[in-house]
């Protein structure tokens, strides 16, 4: 699943095209700090859909743009909002699996 943040990071160079997440994680990484929601909220003139977009803490389980929870898709980001990966699944309706690029290494601050 294409999220925007992961297709900025592929432009920006941050990431290689060909490169593969890490494996899941029920960890949430130190530098995982936020989350940004990308809910489908409707569509364009052209007909694509839109994502909500809004950016929020990681102790916000709800987006305070289109109040939806947190869901599969989510992208995850630093406090500076650099994308780090991806929300990929959750489980028994609480347990989080992230999935981070083994690229964007965490930072040892």
């Amino acid at each position: 699943m294409s999220t925007r943040r992961l297709l900025n990071a592929l432009i920006s160079g941050r990431l290689r095209p060909g490169l593969k997440p890490g494996r899941l994680t029920l960890i949430v990484r130190k530098d995982h700090t936020k989350w940004e929601c990308t809910e489908k909220v409707g569509h364009n003139d052209q007909g694509e859909p839109l994502e909500c977009g809004e950016v929020m803490k990681m102790t916000e389980q709800v987006c305070k743009k289109c109040w939806c929870i947190r869901r599969v898709g989510a992208a995850a980001l630093t406090e500076d909002e650099i994308y780090l990966g991806m929300l990929a699944r959750i489980t028994k309706g609480i347990n989080e699996w992230w999935e981070y690029y083994p690229e964007l290494q965490e930072s040892d601050e």
